[in-house]
């Protein structure tokens, strides 16, 4: 998203402030996701985290 956060550090952004908005809402809104927890997101759809995010 072209926040400004995005913006001082990269000077652009990949998403629209649209499709952030979108996947920002999604986790808050769609009542599929009541009973979820602990989950990541990539964008709007479930993903895998980083692996440095995982006590392996």
């Amino acid at each position: 998203m072209p926040t400004k956060m995005v913006l001082d550090s990269v000077a652009y952004g990949i998403d629209s402030l649209e499709d952030g908005l979108q996947a920002t809402l999604r986790p808050v809104l769609a009542s599929e996701l009541d009973a979820v927890t602990g989950q990541f997101y990539g964008r709007i759809c479930a993903a895998r985290a980083h692996a440095d995010a995982y006590d392996l």
